[in-house]
């Protein structure tokens, strides 16, 4: 049973025709789980894959930025069951973050702002969903997530080739019943879009310096070299694991 059952309900939701496809906004997450890595990156190569001069990278230390890559398992949702695998770029809008303070921040106050780069999914209908409506760079593709005990294992596979993998152990701290508000931009026609995600979280446990998380890339493929020259290395600075969350995607909004 989770946590705050009326969470998700007495919500008012607009019904939206995609051609063959139907969905509900905002879009509803009832069953879900996640396992994200933050990882150092080359700040002036981050920055050069945001669309506007008003979207700032949110930097650990001067000269380096944040990139997180996410495992989602979507166990029920409005548009059924599906995995997604996100590659993000800590950012904010209109405003110039402190290096170190900003992250630390919105860690602790549980609002994360982030530009999407790249976006996987394990189904057609998330797919057109996710580029028509919020502009996400989505493509399908298979995506494995697992975990047992405190062992996660991941991976990302397109047009028949492993691209991504991450595996290790998971951090063992726990918070419980935690709220999270993430804030996502995105591109459609040209223009920037925000789009807010707010969350609820049964358990989330979160460690730094995970030593035992690897991450390995087919730099052959172009999300796999994209990434690879980002990052200073394939450690990551953090891990959080949450098992179990319900989570509300509300329709976007222009900013520019």
């Amino acid at each position: 049973m989770l946590a705050r059952d009326d969470f998700l309900t007495n919500l008012l939701q607009l019904d939206v025709k995609l051609g063959e496809h139907r969905l509900k906004l905002p879009l509803l997450y009832r069953d879900a789980s996640s396992v994200t890595v933050i990882f150092p990156a080359r700040a002036r190569a981050v920055a050069a894959l945001l669309p506007s001069r008003a979207l700032h990278p949110t930097p650990l230390a001067p000269g380096v930025a944040a990139v997180a890559v996410t495992f989602f398992e979507y166990r029920d949702t409005d548009i059924g069951p599906y995995n997604e695998l996100a590659v993000s770029i800590p950012a904010v809008h209109a405003r110039r973050p402190i290096p170190g303070w900003t992250v630390a921040q919105q860690l602790r106050r549980g609002t994360i702002h982030a530009w999407i780069q790249q976006l996987p999914v394990t189904t057609e209908v998330a797919r057109v969903g996710g580029v028509e409506i919020y502009g996400y760079p989505k493509i399908v593709a298979d995506i494995d997530y697992r975990t047992e005990e405190r062992r996660f294992s991941g991976a990302l596979h397109h047009e028949g080739r492993r691209v991504m993998g991450l595996s290790g152990e998971l951090p063992e701290a726990e918070q419980l019943d935690v709220p999270i508000r993430y804030v996502t931009y995105a591109e459609r026609g040209g223009r920037l879009l925000e789009a807010q995600v707010l969350m609820h979280a049964d358990t989330v446990a979160t460690g730094y310096r995970a030593r035992g998380m690897q991450l390995d890339l087919d730099e052959q493929h172009p999300i796999g070299a994209e990434l690879g020259g980002l990052l200073l290395r394939r450690q990551p600075l953090y891990v959080q694991h949450i098992s179990r969350f319900r989570s509300i995607l509300h329709a976007p909004s222009y900013l520019e």
